[in-house]
């Protein structure tokens, strides 16, 4: 999403005040997915990529997962992926039908 989309979004839900960073894409489309997860690892200089994880509901956020070394978690909820095994051959390390289940495998 546009980071002035996010920003408005974030705000008006009041998410933003659980986020350290959100980086979204720029108006003109300079920055793809990888450019933006890059951005996100980068803004926590002492976190281990190994210890980031790309939660997505497509195929774009998980290949760009994979070409940026994070880890992906699927979530059928969403745009693209309906059901788990939609997502089983970009390797997920889990997957989730709703919010609470996300919850879960994040608290692992």
């Amino acid at each position: 999403k546009r980071q002035d989309f996010t920003d408005s979004l974030m705000q008006k839900f009041g998410f933003d005040k659980y986020l350290s960073c959100v980086f979204g894409t720029d108006p003109a489309g300079k920055y793809v997915k990888t450019d933006l997860i890059n951005m996100c690892v980068g803004y926590f200089p002492d976190i281990d990529r190994s210890e980031a994880v790309m939660i997505g509901d497509s195929a774009y956020d998980a290949k760009a997962a994979l070409e940026v070394g994070v880890d992906f978690v699927g979530v059928t909820y969403g745009f693209d992926f309906k059901k788990t095994e939609d997502m089983v051959e970009y390797n997920p390390v889990g997957a989730a039908k709703d919010i609470k289940e996300l919850k879960e495998l994040l608290m692992k």
